[in-house]
C-alpha cells in the first residue's frame, strides 16, 4: 500500500489487489474496512480510481471527512488495507466520439479509469470551491484528456460551478455523451441540461452504502419515473441520468 496526501484532507492510496485488478471495470467500487476491531461497524465505499491489472493494483481518492476517512488517512506504506470488491455496476460503452467528463469535488475519483480508457476522446471538466481542492486534476491530465476546472471562487479557471462550464462551453460545441460524478444537486442539474439538449448522460452517484451489495437497501434512490427505488450499491452506481432522481443518500 502507498499513500499521499494531494491536497488539503484528500488522499491518493494505491493498494496492491491483483484479483480486484484484474475484474474491475471503470466506474466500479470497493468496500474498505476504515478501522481496527469493531469501530467503524461498517465498511466505506470508495469508488476505483485507479484500475491497473499490469501491476495488480487499485487507486483511492478520497477526503477525510470522519472518524474512518481520518483512520484510512494515516495508514502508513507496506500496512494492508481490507478491502471487497470490485462492486456495483460500471460505465456502459459509449457512443463515439468526445465524452465530456462532469466530476464535482472528489466526484473525479469514479471517473479517472474511464478517463483513462477513453485517451483522447475525454474532455473533462473539474469542479471545486477554490484552487487548492482540485484534487485529481493532475491525473486527469496524465490520462490524456483535455481538462478544464471551475472554482466558485475564481481562484482557478471558470468562476462557478462547473455545470455553468459545461453550459457556456454547450454554446460551442456538442459532446457525444455526458458523464457526471459529484454531488447530488450538480448530478441533478447535469441530467436537466443533457436533456435540454438531447445529450445521452450517465450519472454515477455517492452515497453512504451500508451493505454494498443491495441487501440492506440502504441506498435506495427514487426512479425518475415514480415507480419504486433503485440500489446504488447494486443497481449503480453508473444509471443513465433519466433513470433516477439523484438525492442525497
Amino acid at each position: 500500500m502507498k499513500r499521499c496526501e494531494i491536497a488539503p484532507g484528500h488522499h491518493w492510496m494505491v493498494v496492491s489487489a491483483p484479483e480486484l485488478a484484474r475484474r474491475a471495470r471503470p466506474g466500479q467500487f470497493a468496500q474498505v474496512r476504515c478501522g481496527e476491531g469493531w469501530w467503524p461497524l461498517m465498511r466505506r465505499p470508495f469508488s476505483l480510481a485507479r484500475i491497473d491489472p499490469a501491476r495488480g493494483q487499485v487507486g483511492f481518492l478520497f477526503r477525510v471527512v470522519g472518524d474512518g476517512t481520518r483512520w484510512l488517512g494515516a495508514r502508513q506504506p507496506g500496512q494492508v488495507v481490507d478491502l471487497i470488491g470490485p462492486l456495483g455496476k460500471g460505465f456502459p460503452p459509449l457512443p463515439p466520439g468526445t465524452v465530456w467528463l462532469v466530476a464535482g469535488g472528489v466526484g473525479v475519483a469514479a471517473l479517472l479509469p474511464l478517463a483513462e480508457q477513453l485517451g483522447s476522446r475525454a474532455r473533462a471538466m473539474l469542479g471545486a470551491r477554490t484552487h487548492s481542492l482540485l484534487a485529481g486534476r493532475d491525473e486527469l491530465i496524465q490520462t490524456g484528456a483535455v481538462v478544464e476546472v471551475a472554482t466558485e471562487d475564481g481562484s482557478a479557471g471558470w468562476r462557478g460551478q462547473v455545470t455553468e462550464l459545461v453550459q457556456a462551453r454547450l454554446q460551442e460545441e456538442r459532446p457525444a455523451a455526458l458523464v457526471g460524478c459529484g454531488p447530488a444537486g450538480m448530478l441533478q442539474e447535469l441530467r436537466l441540461v443533457a436533456a435540454r439538449y438531447r445529450i445521452p448522460c450517465w450519472i454515477s452517484l455517492e452515497a453512504r452504502l451500508g451493505c454494498g451489495v443491495g441487501a440492506c437497501r440502504g441506498c435506495a434512490v427514487p426512479r425518475s419515473d415514480g415507480n419504486g427505488y433503485l440500489m446504488v450499491c447494486s443497481d449503480g452506481p453508473v444509471f443513465a441520468a433519466g433513470e433516477v432522481i439523484p438525492v442525497e443518500v
